[in-house]
């Protein structure tokens, strides 16, 4: 629908040029997917076991994934937040019924689910009109970030790379103007896990700079109630123990950790996390870039990946999920140094 369009966003090309970027962006995807499992194979083995992974958030999810008899008896299955992102686990054990080894549906489920993400971030450059090759190193870029891809050929059995994936399929939609398929979006996105959420003050900030107060609650309102009773719903229905602390707890938990070391927490949230996209943001805007740089959906994503390092401690695996909104930015950082390049050689 035109009225959904975002003017920064190119119009919709015709199926045959939609296939081939797609065909593009997957294979790109493959290849980044592909070239950052190698790298932790030749390091760690193909499929690390679960023994050999000093974290322990994954055997939450192995729980999980072993049936809804263990389920219900594990109490390691039934720690909050992890017992309430049922569906990776449900997936999991559906394959696991059908003959593939658990590891084995972890592994493809969670590579299948980068490939998606990478390729859908593909697509969303290429729909905001940056070139094919500045989209090719964006999402190369985005590929290269530990908490995007690396993480998890790890330690593989966690929810995040579906989320990851979801969280970039829906703006691509949005860009697109097809957003008939969010309220179904949301309800799996918030059952995948519930980070799923920061995309309610993006999607309301969108809709309020193009459209207006009314038309931005209207909309969001469609979008959010799905995702809100879907994640009552679990909440309810799941009797989770309370593992985790008090959310004021965390908060100030988390405050004095990063308080104590922060030369090396700075690090962690700036070039740690996004690497070398990290500068690129710095670099002034270029004027014949088209759209805006930071437009305020972008600045509400960022916001929440950030606000959410106040409750937990794995920033670059927190931070990868503002990624969509980051890789334009940079880009147009990218778009600012080829401008003053073009610049220095006219004078």
């Amino acid at each position: 629908m035109s009225s959904n369009h975002d003017p920064t966003a190119a119009p919709s090309p015709p199926a045959r040029a939609r296939g081939r970027e797609l065909v593009l962006g997957a294979t790109l995807a493959l290849l980044l997917v592909v070239g950052n499992a190698a790298w932790v194979a030749h390091a760690r083995g193909l499929m690390p076991p679960p023994e050999s992974v000093p974290e322990t958030d994954h055997w939450r999810y192995i729980e999980m994934a072993a049936g809804p008899r263990h389920w219900a008896h594990s109490p390691l299955a039934r720690h909050s937040p992890y017992g309430f992102r049922v569906l990776v686990p449900i997936v999991v054990y559906g394959l696991t019924r059908v003959g593939v080894e658990m590891d084995l549906a972890f592994y493809l489920l969670t590579n299948l689910s980068l490939i998606a993400a990478l390729a859908a971030l593909y697509l969303i450059l290429r729909t905001l009109e940056f070139d094919r090759r500045l989209a090719i190193l964006g999402t190369a870029l985005a590929g290269l970030l530990p908490g995007m891809v690396r993480w998890y050929e790890y330690q593989y059995w966690l929810t995040d790379p579906a989320c990851l994936f979801l969280m970039t399929l829906t703006p691509l939609l949005v860009l697109r103007g097809r957003e008939r398929a969010l309220p179904l979006l949301g309800a799996i996105g918030v059952a995948v896990r519930e980070t799923y959420l920061f995309l309610v003050p993006w999607y309301f900030a969108r809709a309020l700079r193009l459209h207006g107060a009314r038309v931005a609650l209207v909309r969001t309102a469609r979008f959010a109630l799905p995702q809100l009773l879907v994640f009552v719903a679990i909440r309810v229905s799941i009797p989770a123990i309370k593992h985790s602390p008090s959310i004021v707890r965390l908060v100030v938990r988390f405050a004095h950790i990063r308080a104590a070391d922060w030369p090396a927490q700075l690090y962690l949230v700036t070039i740690g996390s996004f690497g070398v996209l990290f500068p690129l943001l710095l670099l002034p805007r270029a004027r014949t870039a088209p759209g805006r740089r930071w437009p305020v959906e972008n600045l509400a994503l960022v916001g929440c990946t950030y606000a959410s390092l106040l409750i937990a401690g794995s920033t670059d695996r927190l931070l990868a999920y503002a990624a969509p909104a980051v890789v334009p930015a940079a880009l147009r950082g990218v778009q600012s140094i080829a401008e003053a390049g073009r610049a220095w050689g006219r004078c």
